[in-house]
């Protein structure tokens, strides 16, 4: 609730603008305000995908976060803290090498521009004089950010940052060089991973997403709640998890490439559903993306606890694929493939995911994500029109082929009625408890992937 948040954004803005790679890492609690957060934005000539083992500039709204973070420092480093108590601070609170730049932060706020959140942009404000940035680029990052809230927020923020970088110009003259060297922008996109997974989903062909709201895969239903309309799709928030994979699932069946999004204690309540994708052969996309656990665990926090978890998710064997991404680019591209290997296989794919890859924003260059690149396989479905497989009258619509894959019928084809249950079947959809029938099923479902592929 202090703005830290707005503070990285800005910042990380304002790194892209100046030619930079960007990473930003997102640390906060699963409550609404009272624990601390902190936001980390790491800027690069080169390409990144990760935050640094150490903090060059720590920007401290209050005392307790040095301490908090004090570790992350190195010599060389500044930490720029809010003087408001007026107190020195504490040898425990101090690291060799680094420098300490007291600041009223929040007295500047409150008594010169009227409104005491508004401390982070005066923030903002000194690390842009201390990184050499003219007033016309901050001016123009702030507008950028800052429009949509209407011109007195705008002014209040150009205020604020003025105000900060004057502070350093009347304090702190003899401050070591560390103005950033300025490249081209080249226009490269900055985005969250979820943002990346929501744009390859739309360019894959899905059509349907139904999620109920779970971190940290929210941004996913975000997203694909505004954009998904304009591709002819829809995006339902459903009333619970279980409830959201079953849509998907009907989508699926009646032809969309359907999508599901989100973390460990909604996947498993999505178990029994995913079986009955199994059973069923429904092809099926699920978005994970992995939190510290177990039970509710640090909803917010990373992890990558749960791959063994979802290699065996469900009751009974059937085939899944699970594909981990773990650049911008294959989390655009992988989401894409995602949807091919699931209608050719006719199985649920996981595209599997945590909370740093997900909820953290990234750079990358326009050209990497080209939706032209991405091909549309809808594998061995049956348009009206096709030889349909049948037998004494009876439409196979599970009926067992050479390559392990049957037929795929979308229903509403021309004399096309066929069963499909989650009970054991027979290859015409209708349940049965034969022996041989289930030894060949089972048997069935030891799909190979093409070696191939790249």
């Amino acid at each position: 609730g202090d703005g830290s948040f707005i503070t990285g954004e800005v910042l990380a803005a304002l790194f892209k603008k100046i030619g930079y790679y960007v990473v930003t890492v997102k640390d906060f609690p699963s409550n609404i305000r009272g624990l601390p957060s902190n936001y980390t934005v790491r800027g690069s000539s080169k390409p990144i995908y990760g935050r640094n083992d150490f903090d060059d500039f720590l920007i401290a709204f209050d005392i307790p976060s040095i301490r908090t973070h004090l570790k992350d420092l190195r010599e060389g480093s500044i930490c720029i803290y809010d003087s408001r108590d007026g107190k020195e601070l504490t040898d425990d609170l101090r690291k060799e090498g680094v420098l300490y730049i007291p600041l009223p932060l929040r007295e500047i706020a409150r008594k010169e521009i009227g409104l005491e959140l508004i401390k982070n942009m005066v923030a903002f404000g000194v690390l842009s004089e201390i990184f050499g940035i003219g007033d016309e680029i901050t001016t123009s990052i702030i507008v950028e950010n800052f429009k949509r809230k209407g011109e007195k927020v705008v002014e209040l923020n150009k205020k604020a940052v003025l105000r900060g970088r004057e502070l350093v110009r009347e304090n702190h003259k003899k401050l070591p060089e560390f103005k950033l060297r300025k490249f081209e922008d080249k226009g490269r996109i900055l985005a969250m991973g979820n943002d990346f997974v929501s744009m390859g989903a739309i360019a894959g062909g899905c059509r349907f997403l139904a999620a109920y709201p779970i971190t940290p895969s929210s941004e996913i239903l975000e997203f694909l709640s505004k954009e998904m309309k304009k591709f002819g799709g829809a995006a339902v928030q459903a009333e619970d998890e279980i409830s959201s994979i079953n849509m998907a699932i009907g989508a699926s069946i009646a032809g969309l490439r359907a999508m599901v999004a989100s973390s460990g204690p909604g996947i498993a309540l999505k178990t029994e559903a995913l079986s009955y994708a199994g059973m069923t052969e429904t092809p099926i996309v699920i978005y994970y993306a992995m939190r510290i656990g177990p039970a509710t665990g640090l909803p917010t926090k990373t992890s990558q606890e749960d791959l063994l978890y979802i290699i065996f998710a469900g009751h009974g064997e059937f085939p899944r694929l699970i594909l981990m991404p773990a650049t911008p680019d294959e989390l655009f591209y992988l989401t894409a493939e995602a949807f091919n290997f699931a209608e050719e296989f006719q199985i649920p794919v996981i595209i599997l995911t945590d909370q740093f890859l997900a909820q953290s924003k990234f750079t990358i260059d326009k050209e990497k994500i080209d939706p032209k690149k991405v091909e549309i396989r809808r594998g061995k479905i049956v348009l009206n029109g096709d030889t349909l497989p049948r037998n004494n009258g009876f439409l196979l619509r599970y009926k067992i082929e050479e390559d392990g894959i049957s037929k795929r019928l979308i229903p509403g084809l021309a004399d096309g009625v066929f069963g499909t249950t989650g009970y054991e079947h027979d290859e015409a959809g209708y349940g049965t408890e034969d022996e041989d029938n289930r030894v060949s099923t089972v048997s069935y479902t030891h799909l190979t992937l093409p070696t191939n592929r790249e």
